[in-house]
């Protein structure tokens, strides 16, 4: 958890690092801590549908 600087909003983050072989992925997401719940399953959808090639 931080505050964003110049508001002052509290946001909350998450970073995933997958790994297969020859390959990786790495996703960073931030969002406001009061939406937190919502937007982290919309996260988790987003890199969930990421197939490697």
């Amino acid at each position: 958890e931080a505050k964003d600087d110049p508001s002052g909003t509290p946001i909350t983050m998450v970073q995933w690092l997958r790994f297969g072989p020859g390959r990786f992925l790495h996703m960073f997401g931030l969002a406001r801590t009061d939406v937190w719940q919502s937007e982290f399953m919309r996260m988790r959808t987003l890199r969930d549908g990421i197939e490697p090639k």
